[in-house]
């Protein structure tokens, strides 16, 4: 029994290491997991669209950008293109016309002649714009923030890679809290088994008692003053 109370001792004390670093992947994997994630929602917040206000005006300039970006992403994709338009209303031979300043944003770090035409006849046509009116149009070029730029990086990694280790720490984490419950029903189950076994041979002992009393007398008194058995 020494040596199996020793085992189980030292199977305690790894158990506990264990368990300590089971809890700290799982920890430490969802605090990256967590703030990485936070990260990308902050970026992603920070690039959505604003809030229309309910004025006639900002409705109509809104009504304005979303034709512009229909019309633009016949050329390119959505997510390569901001749309800015301001209207105003001038008085002119005492006639109200509606002035519009459209502004395109393309994601590109060089400009492009050809998107740029393109997209300056094709918005023009679209909006019945009238330079001779006062209506103005401009496309610039200039690459969009990203959330892989370095910075939003931390110790080298963007937020995509943080969440890839948070995940895969996390993973880590979990299959060896997994391996290790299993572990403990394995040894569970010997000391179960160990218990079972001592509870039968004390229950032998008994009956043994109840049938020879005199003979267990004396075994006991041998062994208490030390006369070894015949």
């Amino acid at each position: 029994m020494d040596e199996e109370e020793v085992g189980l001792r030292s199977f305690s004390a790894a158990t506990l290491c264990a368990l300590v670093s089971v809890t700290l992947c799982i920890a430490l994997g969802g605090s990256v997991l967590f703030e990485a994630a936070w990260q990308q929602w902050r970026f992603n917040g920070s690039t959505g669209h604003e809030l229309i206000a309910n004025d006639p005006r900002s409705q109509r300039e809104a009504s304005l950008e979303r034709k512009v970006l229909a019309l633009a992403t016949s050329l390119l994709p959505a997510t390569d293109i901001k749309v800015s338009v301001q209207v105003e209303s001038a008085s002119a031979n005492g006639q109200v016309a509606e002035l519009k300043s459209v502004l395109l944003i393309i994601d590109r770090a060089q400009p492009d002649n050809n998107i740029e035409e393109s997209l300056s006849s094709l918005v023009s046509a679209g909006l019945a714009m009238n330079s001779a009116r006062g209506d103005q149009l401009a496309v610039r070029f200039h690459p969009f923030p990203s959330i892989n730029d370095t910075a939003y990086e931390k110790f080298g990694l963007s937020p995509s890679k943080r969440m890839l280790l948070g995940l895969g720490i996390s993973l880590l984490g979990l299959i060896g809290s997994v391996l290790l419950f299993h572990h403990y029903r394995k040894i569970r189950a010997k000391t179960l088994q160990l218990e079972n076994d001592y509870r039968d041979q004390l229950l032998r002992f008994k009956a043994i008692a109840q049938e020879e009393p005199a003979r267990v007398a004396s075994v006991l008194s041998g062994w208490l003053n030390g006369t070894p058995l015949k």
